[in-house]
C-alpha cells in the first residue's frame, strides 16, 4: 500500500521543492499542496482517502497552521 501526504505551505517554492523531492525519494501514492489551511480542510472533506501524512507550515494566510490544527480537532476529521 502507498502512503499518501498532503503538503500545506504559502510559499509555492517550498511546496514544489518538497512535493518533487517526495516524488523523486519513490514510494509515495498521491501527493497533494496546497497554499493555505483553509485549502487543507476543504481538501480533506472532499477527498475520500485521508492522508498518511500531513506536511504543515504555521504562518501562513487565510487560515494558518494553528487554525487548520484546531479546525481540524473540532471538525472530527477521522482516518479512513
Amino acid at each position: 500500500m502507498t502512503k499518501s501526504i498532503l503538503v500545506v505551505d504559502d510559499n509555492k517554492i517550498c511546496n514544489f521543492l518538497t512535493v518533487n523531492a517526495l516524488k523523486k525519494e519513490g514510494g509515495f501514492g498521491d501527493i497533494e499542496d496546497v497554499i493555505n489551511g483553509l485549502e487543507a480542510i476543504n481538501l480533506l472533506k472532499e477527498t475520500p482517502q485521508f492522508p498518511n501524512l500531513i506536511l504543515l507550515d504555521i504562518n501562513m494566510p487565510v487560515m494558518d497552521g494553528l487554525d487548520f490544527l484546531k479546525t481540524f480537532k473540532f471538525e472530527g476529521f477521522k482516518e479512513v
